[in-house]
């Protein structure tokens, strides 16, 4: 009976570990898809568009025809507010999903330094468009909360504790 209690111990902490692995790599999956899907705007320069075909972003480069392009293709910065609303919700809810859970200290660095990188390209972003006050707000909203997620990262985790109601 002792044994059995024991070998029930074990495979219960061996199903734990092995559920936190496989968690660990669905995080490293979704960072990776949401890299994939930012990163480009990691590479903005000042007074560079943002476009977006195809669920995929695309960077209209500033010059003489910039215009035009976005005009055919249907571009404008009401359709880039909404595509940068859409993307970094979702962005910021698997951010969160890393905050209240276990933290794998690779996946934190590469995070943070891809974080990094993408509020360089936001801002250039935001210097694009100095008369369109929607997308300047949403921009500001966005580095804030990424730069809460890495000060998030650096405080201790949140550690939900038990209670015991007694009306004793």
């Amino acid at each position: 009976m002792f044994t059995s209690m024991i070998n029930e111990t074990l495979k219960k902490e061996e199903f734990r570990e092995r559920e936190e692995k496989e968690g660990e790599n669905k995080k490293k999956e979704l960072f990776i898809e949401f890299k994939k899907k930012l990163e480009i705007i990691t590479t903005i320069k000042v007074g560079d568009k943002l476009s977006k075909s195809n669920g995929d972003y695309y960077i209209d480069g500033v010059g003489i025809t910039q215009r035009m392009r976005r005009w055919w293709y249907s571009q404008n910065r009401k359709k880039t507010f909404e595509d940068l609303t859409k993307d970094f919700w979702s962005f910021t809810d698997f951010l969160d999903n890393i905050l209240a859970g276990p933290r794998v200290k690779e996946l934190i660095d590469e995070m943070i330094l891809f974080i990094n990188d993408l509020m360089v390209g936001l801002y250039n972003l935001k210097t694009t468009y100095p008369d369109y006050n929607d997308i300047r707000c949403k921009i500001d909203s966005i580095i804030m909360t990424l730069i809460d997620f890495k000060e998030g990262i650096n405080a201790q985790p949140i550690k939900l504790m038990c209670r015991r109601n007694s009306f004793n």
